[in-house]
């Protein structure tokens, strides 16, 4: 009975040992066995392999490393974390500019110009045309985007010898600004901006 008693115990107690046994095996492969650590070699190996990781990611994600396939990517890049609006001039085309002259300088014969800010150095000048709404209205080439997506505009006109440039509430001389986001998937892509004019302030 006993020989019978300490065979089932075996019997029982062998397959528990077997994975025990398979389990230690296991886990001490482990603890020997360390993935090789190759000595680094070449540019950007080292300590400044992350760094320059971290940069080819950048490039990938403003479409840098693209040529004009990657306008895509910067478009997206510039795109307005709140309502999806972008700068009009990142989606390489054309831009209906409309304009209400607040201080009523501009009128039928004296229109007012617009300054375009362009990546040669060059500006866009053009007159704008009086709508019926009593506005002005120009369109703005999608050339003069190429390479600036984000331009400054500036309003004036000349009457009678005199230079009227676009002025703040207190009369001093206002700088240029970017045009207005715009919804990306718009069919036309139009910006109204308000301006005031007054005369030229004396650099002296």
């Amino acid at each position: 009975m006993r020989k019978q008693t300490l065979f089932l115990s075996l019997w029982i107690a062998f397959p528990i040992a077997v994975i025990s046994g398979l389990m230690w095996w296991i886990v001490a492969s482990f603890d020997t066995e360390r993935p090789m650590m190759a000595e680094p070699v070449g540019a950007g190996a080292g300590e400044t392999g992350g760094a320059n990781a971290i940069g080819e990611a950048i490039r990938r994600a403003t479409g840098a490393d693209r040529g004009p396939e990657g306008s895509a990517a910067g478009a997206e890049a510039l795109r307005d974390e709140q309502d999806g609006r972008v700068p009009p001039g990142s989606l390489g085309r054309a831009v209906e500019l409309i304009a209400r002259d607040r201080s009523g300088t501009a009128r039928p014969g004296v229109p007012l110009v617009v300054l375009v800010s362009a990546a040669d150095g060059e500006p866009f000048r053009s007159q704008m045309k009086l709508r019926q709404d009593g506005r002005w209205g120009v369109s703005i080439p999608a050339a003069v985007f190429e390479g600036n997506p984000t331009p400054t505009v500036a309003f004036f006109l000349e009457r009678d010898g005199v230079r009227f440039v676009e002025v703040s509430d207190g009369g001093a001389a206002a700088d240029a600004r970017p045009l207005p986001l715009v919804d990306p998937s718009a069919g036309t892509l139009g910006v109204t901006m308000e301006t005031r004019l007054g005369v030229e302030p004396d650099p002296s």
